[in-house]
C-alpha cells in the first residue's frame, strides 16, 4: 500500500475513534457534559497532531503542544488552587473540567497511537495478499 494511503486511512482513523472515544469519557467524569462542535473539532485537530507526531516518529510535535496546551492552561489551575481557599459554588465544575481536559487530551493520545497503528499495519510486509 501506499504510503499516502496509509495516513490517510491512519489519520481517518485516529480522527473516528477520537470522536467516538473522547466525549463517552467526558461523560463518565461528568453526566451532564455537553460537547460543543467547536470542541470536537479541536480535539480532531488535537488528535490529529498526535497521530502525526507519531506516524514521523518523533514525539517533538506532540510535546510541543502539550506544552503549549499546559501552559496555557496553567492560569486557570492556579485561579483553581486559589478557590479552595474560599468557599465558591463553581469549584466542582472547574475541577469537572480540569479532569475533562485531562482524559480528553489521553484520549486523543490513545485514538492518535491507534490510528499510527493500523497505519504502520497496512504497510507491513504481511498485510499484503500475495
Amino acid at each position: 500500500m501506499s504510503p499516502f494511503l496509509q495516513v490517510v486511512i491512519g489519520g481517518v482513523i485516529a480522527v473516528l475513534v477520537g470522536l467516538m472515544l473522547t466525549p463517552q469519557i467526558v461523560r463518565i467524569i461528568d453526566v451532564n457534559a455537553k460537547v460543543s462542535a467547536g470542541e470536537l473539532i479541536f480535539g480532531s485537530l488535537e488528535c490529529l497532531l498526535f497521530f502525526a507526531s507519531f506516524w514521523m516518529g518523533t514525539t517533538v510535535l506532540a510535546s510541543a503542544w502539550l506544552v503549549f496546551k499546559t501552559a496555557a492552561k496553567w492560569k486557570t489551575w492556579d485561579t483553581v488552587e486559589k478557590l479552595k481557599e474560599k468557599p465558591i459554588d463553581n469549584v466542582e465544575e472547574i475541577r469537572v473540567r480540569y479532569k475533562s481536559f485531562l482524559a480528553g487530551t489521553a484520549a486523543n493520545l490513545v485514538a492518535a497511537l491507534v490510528g499510527a497503528g493500523v497505519a504502520a499495519m497496512l504497510g507491513s510486509p504481511w498485510a499484503t495478499a500475495p
